[in-house]
């Protein structure tokens, strides 16, 4: 019985809200911090999937010069009058995929910073938010029930009906100050984690368009990124 008067009352409460009847308690500031993060996770939930389009991409590029770099190789020893040039275009193939890899790397340590805080650091704050939300909606409920008896009536119902209001405004005051908290640390961790990612982000492509191999080794080091060779993709080459 509990429980269908409870459900009864929140599914009353949602349509009296969507038609305009019922009042609703209303934190414009939290609410433009909670619309805030929503629009923020999906902005860094678009910037995510195109950084994993370019690796796609990218990774495609790089299993070419590998293929590129070996064939090249190959010809050097097999073209006495051209080796040169080929042993010179196998070197620069190999060097650019080496650099290639550190580009790799650094994006795909930015991905994994992204996907933490979007689909973990956010993600649990937004569930504090939904819960947080299903509780404004029944105190609203019940709220509006107790205001529909005069405060002089003391029945039985009205004055159980103040005892569950009196326990789900604490439990809203509660969750209100949870997602407070939640907000505010979670754009003081955004801000340190994007910070880093961005600055890595933008030196990792700096320094690979250019061709600032000791940049990159630099990233690697301040970093500690973890280079992964194409094994899959790379036959070894004749010049090795």
């Amino acid at each position: 019985k509990q429980w269908s008067t409870t459900t009864y009352r929140y599914a009353k409460q949602i349509i009296n809200e969507r038609i305009g009847r019922g009042t609703r308690t209303f934190d414009a500031q939290l609410e433009g911090q909670i619309q805030g993060l929503r629009d923020t996770q999906f902005k860094y939930t678009s910037l995510l999937r195109l950084i994993k389009q370019y690796i796609i991409q990218f990774r495609a590029v790089l299993i070419t010069q590998a293929s590129m770099g070996d064939t090249f190789a190959d010809l050097a020893i097999r073209s006495v009058d051209l080796e040169s040039e080929f042993t010179s275009n196998a070197k620069t193939q190999k060097a650019i995929l080496e650099n290639g890899e550190t580009m790799m790397a650094a994006m795909n340590f930015v991905v994994s910073s992204l996907t933490t805080l979007c689909d973990k650091t956010m993600a649990d704050t937004l569930e504090t938010v939904k819960v947080y939300e299903n509780a404004r909606i029944e105190y609203d409920a019940i709220r509006n029930e107790v205001e529909s008896y005069p405060e002089t009536n003391q029945s039985p119902r009205a004055i159980a009906l103040r005892h569950e209001f009196g326990s789900a405004k604490e439990k809203f005051e509660k969750l209100r100050n949870d997602v407070s908290v939640k907000l505010k640390f979670l754009e003081e961790n955004k801000a340190k984690v994007m910070h880093k990612q961005l600055v890595l982000f933008h030196d990792a492509f700096c320094a690979y368009f250019s061709g600032n191999q000791e940049a990159l080794q630099t990233i690697v080091r301040d970093f500690h990124l973890k280079l992964t060779t194409q094994k899959s993709t790379k036959k070894p080459s004749f010049l090795e």
